[in-house]
């Protein structure tokens, strides 16, 4: 699994490469690979090319047979963009935050590692939690810095 672009709090985003999101999906739907190739009517050789990494890019009827057979999204399966899964909730780009603001680009990763999830009302409703509350924490360590930076800026300006 390839790791790359280092989010707003030093740690890393996942990338997943062509092999590693036909491999999740496969360990998901409980496939194994003689299975996904007759479900999708190629050789078992052809899927060990897609789980090893030596097929780029996959021929469109081979995604949706994937996607068909394992029950992910052809898109996600195929770029690693949108939801894993059809009908799970996603951000459009720039759409507009009940604020007026607009949705960072780090808000929409955000979001679209919450579209991974499985379908799991108690296991997303946990991951909101817990990314509710890292982010109020970070929010209340900010706020609490500003303040401190703010009281040794004024002490420094009153005379002793």
């Amino acid at each position: 699994m390839n790791l790359s672009a280092i989010n707003g709090f030093g740690g890393q985003i996942e990338d997943m490469a062509l092999a590693d999101r036909i491999k999740h999906a496969m360990e998901e739907s409980g496939l194994r690979k003689t299975e996904l190739a007759n479900a999708c009517g190629v050789s078992a050789a052809s899927v060990t090319h897609w789980l090893n990494g030596n097929t780029k890019k996959l021929k469109a009827e081979n995604a949706s047979a994937i996607a068909k057979a394992t029950g992910f999204n052809s898109d996600w399966l195929t770029n690693g963009k949108g939801p894993r899964k059809p009908g799970a909730l996603t951000v459009k780009p720039q759409a507009a935050a009940p604020t007026g603001r607009t949705y960072s680009d780090l808000g929409h990763r955000l979001a679209s590692l919450f579209d991974m999830l499985p379908a799991d009302p108690q296991l997303q409703a946990k991951a909101f939690g817990v990314c509710t509350q890292a982010i109020f924490t970070l929010e209340r360590e900010y706020a609490e810095q500003a303040i401190a930076a703010q009281t040794v800026a004024e002490k420094a300006k009153s005379p002793s």
